[in-house]
């Protein structure tokens, strides 16, 4: 499997992450707990070998935001559908990462809830005003966040403009379901910003359209 997932990340950014491949037995690990909570993060897109990657390397006790819980009502942009589970994927990292205080935020807020490890909140991703009340909110640094929210262009780069500068030296942003077609403008945004990152498209026949997301690693010493 290890070589099967590692191949169809086609790295696509002129200044690599050079992130270390994981081991088969943290790819199953890792696919089997997303898959195990209902989250579509290793079926209908593939980012088993990013989070194989990234969450090891994660400080003891680490802080982890998700933008985008996952609604399932079907009246909310960017809905999962009625088979959607919310809050799949925060319960997912929290298995993966039982020491992590795991942090989720959507706009519906219909799917908020609040479990062992993990709260919930409002953000309004088109409205930089609400995510700087949500970074107000949680305080202090994030060493990992994702968006996988509305996965439309203004949204993402309002949530990076606010967020980014809250992800501690050395931890990292992940925007996720990226649109293949969007993918120059992303790898020109990484260069034009000088931010250490890659696109890693892992399209294929089960997803030929927006399989793929952008990995951003925040500056400091801690990096590596």
């Amino acid at each position: 499997m290890e070589g099967a997932v590692v191949g169809r990340l086609r790295r696509r950014q002129p200044r690599p992450l050079n992130l270390a491949p994981a081991g088969a037995a943290e790819l199953e690990r890792v696919k089997a707990a997303f898959d195990g909570r209902g989250s579509d993060k290793s079926s209908a897109v593939d980012y088993t070998a990013i989070y194989a990657s990234i969450l090891p390397s994660l400080p003891a006790d680490p802080r982890i935001l998700e933008i985008g819980i996952g609604t399932n009502f079907e009246d909310v942009d960017s809905s999962m559908g009625p088979e959607g589970v919310p809050g799949a994927s925060l319960r997912a990292f929290r298995d993966l990462r039982p020491d992590a205080t795991v942090f989720g935020a959507d706009v519906d807020r219909r799917i908020l809830f609040s479990e062992p490890g993990i709260t919930t909140h409002w953000v309004d991703q088109l409205d930089r005003s609400s995510l700087a009340a949500l970074r107000s909110q949680l305080g202090g640094q994030f060493d990992l966040v994702i968006d996988d929210g509305l996965h439309t262009r203004p949204a993402n780069l309002n949530t990076f403009r606010t967020l980014f500068p809250a992800v501690r030296p050395g931890g990292w942003f992940v925007i996720e379901d990226v649109v293949g077609s969007t993918i120059p403008f992303w790898e020109q945004f990484l260069a034009r910003e000088q931010l250490a990152g890659e696109v890693f498209d892992t399209r294929s026949e089960r997803n030929d359209y927006d399989s793929v997301a952008v990995v951003i690693r925040a500056p400091g010493a801690s990096a590596n």
